[in-house]
């Protein structure tokens, strides 16, 4: 049922749909950290305990750890993402200062968050193979023991 249910989110991203609520946003990014678990409840924790998802991207890992469901990939995982996201926005102000002079400019935050999704979207599976190779290099010790 939570496949479906992600592969919904993604073609409304994907179809340009800015509409969606924080816990649906981070339960699609957080499908991608945890490939083969339904990440609605760990969404439902999350949002319960910091509210919106900025104060989640802006949490200290150990905080986030703090949460059913997350571990210590995860948390950073989140934390890899709220940096990405930030990089991102850097160099769009600075690119979009270069390119316009334009005295006031307003963005609305549903905007942003479609501009956002998709770059998040572009470099999430950078960043998943990344938790895979980390987590591999780690139980390899654990599965020479165990042989």
């Amino acid at each position: 049922m939570y496949k479906e249910h992600r592969t919904w989110l993604k073609k409304r991203i994907l179809h340009g749909d800015t509409n969606l609520e924080d816990y649906e946003v981070l339960e699609l990014l957080l499908s991608y950290a945890l490939p083969m678990k339904n990440t609605n409840i760990i969404s439902d924790n999350l949002i319960r305990k910091f509210g919106k998802l900025h104060k989640i991207f802006d949490a200290p890992i150990n905080t986030l750890e703090e949460v059913a469901g997350v571990g210590k990939s995860t948390a950073a995982f989140i934390k890899c993402v709220s940096k990405l996201v930030g990089f991102y926005f850097e160099i769009l102000l600075k690119t979009s200062r270069k390119q316009m002079y334009i005295t006031k400019i307003q963005i609305m935050i549903f905007d942003i968050l479609g501009i956002v999704m998709r770059f998040i979207i572009k470099f999430i599976k950078m960043i998943v193979k990344c938790f895979r190779a980390t987590y591999l290099l780690l139980a390899m010790p654990i599965l020479k023991a165990n042989a």
